[in-house]
Formats: structure tokens, C-alpha cells, sequence
């Protein structure tokens, strides 16, 4: 067993950097950033114009929404965290826009900071320091092992070309951190946690690939072509080279979805960090998991597909462990209540059984005309989703897309990249697409199966992983038990805040389903998850389910024992009341139509949940709880 003591979050510092600025993000994480001790960096997007004075922007689809949006989305997470865990003394504005800035609002108590160069660096930040450091020097080219050695000597990283390459070199520990070499900030958040929780770490190559087109190579290495085995095998050899990981207790891949086990093994603990899904949210949402309260509640999904199934053996294990649990089931194991009850119910653990895997679509082939009136053609994917709405019984409709090709080139290509395609563009092509002009379009081919996209069979419909929110306001862990869940089905929950999931990387043998999740459960709230997974993972050796499973998450993540059945009973049902009087307030807000639907839904899914789960004896309890605290 290996050291996972949780690191502390340091309160002095939050740093909210320009996702570009990696020199800069690297100089200020040598001031601050110690073992044991995590230092918040935030990764700020590009954004396109100023945070309108329309509280009705998000419904605007214009060349700004996208950048907007993102934006929005993380002012409000840095005062989530700031709500969890109390006001920073002092926040670092690093190399930020004036369109960028006007998104933050920040809580009265903090020192704001304004740095844009690194010459500003040392008249800001010296007077912070306790004692004077020395200076490490390192080519802009290894500022992230320039950065790991900094802060390894006490030093303040500078840089300078005329020095030599570093020749750098591990140091004994029992955790490495394999980062790949990204184009922004990601990989200095890396270093930082890294550093926190005292690992080594090895620097290797951006993957030239995308995350869909590495799902496609796995997939056709599972149909029988050798040649993508060798092609995945070349991706993770090439990185890792002559390595011994053996040394090592554990790992953290830190990746743009390179799920490096799958040609490794799984031999000892692992676990990921996609470089791409908010590495900053993620990191800080799993220290503060560790720390907080939890609901004390599970849910398991499954339409009962399968004639064996782990749902009665985990049910046992929850409660054991005083985990109340919801089973969502049979007929009731809908789309609508997958997709309500994964971002709306207050859970901790949510634990799927049922087939998943490639769903079908078609590709439709679109002309289209940017604001100079030059014409384009855009290729993609088009998948239809469907699922029974709340109220009335109205459908609602999900139109997925994915991008296959513009202009002739492959849409994730270097080629296309080098047109230089304005930002412009792009939010036209996905206005036009939307829009969907019958004159402008063609069908190329129908129901077709979508290589790189992942559902979840319901008893209805199809769910496919689009989830705006989680949990009820919650940083709960995903177990995705169906197949080819690793990659684009994992997206959106690591998108939007969970701690940790666990998904596979092809079809699963159920029987090795069942087995695996019944032991991983057994030890997970006993030892950490990563561990938990390693343990059982070994029951599908030797089948070809060996090593199928990946881990987004970090190696001292643990799930918890609740105190009582009892309580945990009590916690869902007062967050659950707590939901329903949030998107009331919310509700009275001036807001569009469109949105006023959007959230009196939200209401009704949760008022039904409240009355047919929950009796005048819970509100009894919950108004005394509520009393108690009044006097």
C-alpha cells in the first residue's frame, strides 16, 4: 500500500492565469507551490468580447456564445470553490484580458493582484516570501522540468536560452506523474500537483491524435486489425520508451485521452487526469471531496438487460457501509431518469449496469456562407437523441454533432489548423448546422454507426452523456459499468465536476463486469479507489477483459463510510428540498421562455422524486434539524 494522505489546499493564493501564459504560470507556481500543499491555478480560456449586461446572453447564438459560455462557467466554479472552502487572502490576475476579467466576480476579503508580465513578477511577489530564494535557470522549452526542479531546490524559476538542456532525473519517490507536453497552462497544474503530493515526473509528448480517433484505433484493434494494436503500441512505447514503472507504487497519467494501461497493463495502481476536461476543477474538487461531508447515498442504474447483474450484491454492500440507495430499474431506468437523476439527485456514488457502447447516425454534408459571403463545406456526424420530457409527456430532443471535415481537410487535422480559420468561423458553422437548411444540405450516409460516439441503453431510449449539471450540487464518483465507456461517455463528467469515473475501454464480458465492480466495492471503502480498482481489475486476467478498465481520478480518492442509514436517508431528502427552493428563486428571475421551461422541469422531477420517496416523518425530522439550528 502506498501514501495517499490528502494534500492541504493553500488559502494564500488562488490564481486565475490566461490559458497561454505558460511561462508566467510556471514563474509564480516556483513562489508558492510546496509539498503537501496544493496551489490553486485556474485555466482561463480565450474569450471573445465582454460579459454583456443582458442577463439573457446564454440564450444569444452569436460569434461570442461559445467563448461566453465557457467563461460563465468558470467564474462560477471559482466561487463555488471559494463558497467550500472560504475566501483566498490573496488572487493572482495573470496575463488576463480586460474581457476576460469582466466574468470574474469575486467575494469582498481578498487581495486582487494584477500581473501581465514576468518582470511584474519578482515587485509583486518578492514581498510574499519569508525567506529570499534562490534562482533556477532553464530553456522556455523545459519550463515544466525547469519548473519541477525549481521548486525542488527552493528556487525562483527564470529563464535563459544559453543554458544547457536538462538532464533530468528521478528521485526515489513512490509516485510518478506522467505528463504530456500540451500547448498551455495544463501542464504547469500538473507539475503543481505533482509537487503537492510529493511524486516524480516524466515530461513526454503532446499525442498528435484525437481522443475519438485513439477510441477508432482501439476499436479496430478489437475487431481483429493488428495494425492498430501496433499503432496504439507505437503511441505508448514512444512515450514511455524504456521506463521501468516497476519502482513506482502508483501513477497519474496526465493526458489529452492516450489511456496508456491498455498496452502497459494494469500492474500496478493507475489512475488519469484528461489534460482537456478542466485539470484545475478536477484536482481541487477531489481534495475538497476528501474533506467535506458526504450525502451517504448511491444510486444504480439498470434497465435489466443482462440475466446476471451486480445490483443485489452492491445494494448489500452500500447498506453495510450505511449508504442508503436508490435503484433506478427495469421500466423506470428511462433516459429522463438516467439524465435527472445524474445531475439533480444528491449522491456520492453512481453506479451504472447496462450496454452501452457506438450508437448510430448519419453524415450530412453542409454548405454554408461566413460574414464575407465565401462559401464552405462542412462534413459530420449526426446523431438524434431522444427522451420523454416532464411535463406532459413532450419529447425532448437532443441534436449531437461531430465534425468530420472542412473544406475538404479532416476537421481535427494539422492541415486544417493551418488555414487559420478565424474563431468566427466556427461559431457560424455550428450556427448553420443547427439551423439545418434542407437546400443546403446532403445526405451521405444513414444509419450508419458513429465510431467515436458512446451511449447507454435505457429501457426507452438512448442516453448519450450530455449533463449540464451533477448531483445535486455534489462532487460525486462514476462507475460506468456498460461498454466503450472511457473516452467521449466520461467527457461531460469530468467536464462538469465529478471526482472521479471509472469507464471501459471496449466491449466488457458481463460475467467480468459483474465481478470486477462486486470486489471493487468491497475494498473501496477501505483503501483508496485506485487501489480498490488495481485489486479488481485482476478478476478479469487472463480474458479479454484484462485491462479494460480506465480510472479518471486521483490516487488518494476514497469513498466513505456514511454514519447511518438513518442520516444518510435524512441528507437526500433535505438536498433534495434544498434543489427544489433553488430553481424556485431561480426561477423568478427575469429569464427567457426557453428557460423558464428548462427549469420548471427541474422542479417537477424533483417535487415527484420528494413525494413518492419521502413522508410527513422526513419533514418532521427535517423541520426539528431546522430548529435545532435556529436556537
Amino acid at each position: 500500500m502506498y501514501n495517499y494522505e490528502v494534500p492541504s489546499l493553500n488559502k494564500s493564493f488562488l490564481c486565475v492565469i490566461n490559458r497561454e501564459n505558460i511561462e508566467l504560470a510556471a514563474v509564480i507556481s516556483s513562489y508558492f507551490a510546496v509539498s503537501g500543499e496544493y496551489l490553486s491555478v485556474f485555466d482561463f480560456p480565450f474569450v471573445s468580447a465582454p460579459k454583456p449586461e443582458d442577463v439573457n446572453f446564454s440564450d444569444n447564438i452569436d460569434i461570442h456564445a461559445l467563448s461566453r459560455q465557457r467563461a460563465v462557467e468558470l467564474s462560477a466554479y471559482i466561487n463555488n470553490v471559494q463558497a467550500r472552502v472560504g475566501t483566498y487572502e490573496n488572487i493572482l490576475l495573470v496575463g488576463l484580458t480586460d474581457e476576460q476579467k469582466s466574468f470574474l466576480n469575486f467575494v469582498e476579503g481578498s487581495n486582487i493582484i494584477d500581473l501581465n508580465t514576468i518582470d511584474e513578477i519578482s515587485f509583486q511577489l518578492d514581498p510574499f516570501l519569508p525567506n529570499e530564494k534562490g534562482k533556477f535557470s532553464c530553456k522556455k522549452s523545459d519550463v515544466l522540468y525547469g519548473l519541477s526542479q525549481a521548486i525542488k531546490t527552493n528556487c525562483i524559476l527564470q529563464f535563459d536560452e544559453n543554458v544547457e538542456t536538462i538532464d533530468y532525473s528521478f528521485n526515489d519517490r513512490e509516485g510518478l506523474v506522467i505528463i504530456e507536453n500540451v500547448d498551455n497552462i495544463s501542464g504547469v497544474i500538473a507539475i503543481n500537483y505533482a509537487t503537492a503530493i510529493g511524486a516524480d515526473v516524466y515530461i513526454v509528448p503532446s499525442i498528435e491524435q484525437t481522443e475519438g480517433q485513439i477510441a477508432l484505433t482501439i476499436q479496430l484493434w478489437k475487431s481483429g486489425d493488428n495494425t492498430a494494436y501496433e499503432t496504439l503500441e507505437e503511441l505508448v512505447k514512444s512515450r514511455l520508451g524504456g521506463l521501468d514503472l516497476s519502482v513506482f507504487r502508483f501513477i497519474t497519467f496526465f493526458t489529452e485521452g492516450l489511456p496508456y494501461s491498455v498496452i502497459i497493463g494494469n500492474h500496478l495502481p493507475l489512475s488519469y487526469v484528461h489534460l482537456r476536461k478542466r485539470p484545475d476543477h478536477f484536482i481541487i474538487n477531489n481534495i475538497i471531496a476528501e474533506n467535506v461531508k458526504q450525502f451517504g447515498s448511491a444510486v444504480i442504474f439498470s434497465p435489466e438487460k443482462f440475466d446476471q447483474e451486480e445490483v443485489n450484491d452492491l445494494d448489500s454492500i452500500f447498506a453495510s457501509k450505511k449508504v442508503i440507495v436508490k435503484k433506478i430499474n427495469g421500466k423506470q431506468a428511462t433516459s429522463r431518469n438516467l439524465s435527472r437523476s445524474i445531475e439533480f439527485y444528491p449522491y456520492d456514488i453512481y453506479h451504472i449496469v447496462s450496454h452501452g457502447g457506438q450508437v448510430s447516425g448519419s453524415t450530412i454534408e453542409q454548405i454554408f456562407i461566413d460574414d464575407n459571403g465565401t462559401e464552405h463545406t462542412v462534413v459530420y456526424d449526426f446523431i438524434l437523441g431522444l427522451a420523454p420530457g416532464d411535463i406532459d409527456d413532450k419529447i425532448e430532443v437532443t441534436e449531437i454533432i461531430y465534425p468530420r471535415k472542412l473544406n475538404g481537410l479532416d476537421f481535427h487535422s494539422e492541415d486544417r489548423k493551418a488555414q487559420n480559420y478565424p474563431h468566427e468561423l466556427f461559431i457560424t458553422m455550428y450556427r448553420a448546422i443547427f439551423e439545418r437548411p434542407k437546400d443546403k444540405m446532403k445526405t451521405l450516409n444513414e444509419n450508419k454507426v458513429i465510431v467515436d460516439s458512446s451511449g447507454i441503453t435505457c429501457a426507452d431510449f438512448t442516453f448519450h452523456g450530455l449533463i449540464q449539471y451533477l448531483a445535486g450540487d455534489g462532487i460525486p464518483f462514476i462507475f460506468n459499468n456498460t461498454c466503450w465507456s472511457w473516452s467521449r461517455m466520461a467527457d461531460s463528467f469530468l467536464s462538469i465536476g465529478c471526482r472521479g469515473y471509472i469507464g471501459t475501454c471496449w466491449r466488457i464480458d458481463n460475467k467480468v463486469a459483474i465481478s470486477c465492480a462486486t470486489s471493487f466495492y468491497q475494498y473501496s471503502f477501505e483503501i483508496p479507489i485506485c487501489q480498490a480498482l488495481f485489486i479488481a481489475s485482476k478478476n478479469a486476467g487472463g480474458t479479454e477483459s484484462e485491462d479494460i478498465y480506465v480510472y479518471w481520478g486521483l490516487h488518494f480518492s476514497t469513498l466513505k463510510n456514511a454514519d447511518s442509514l438513518e442520516e444518510s436517508r435524512a441528507n437526500v431528502y433535505q438536498n433534495l428540498e434544498k434543489g427544489k427552493e433553488v430553481w424556485k428563486r431561480k426561477l423568478a428571475e427575469n429569464l427567457s421562455e426557453n428557460q423558464k421551461i428548462t427549469i420548471k422541469n427541474i422542479i417537477y422531477w424533483l417535487a415527484d422524486e420528494i413525494k413518492n420517496n419521502f413522508n410527513n416523518s422526513d419533514f418532521e425530522k427535517l423541520f426539528k434539524k431546522f430548529l435545532g439550528k435556529m436556537g
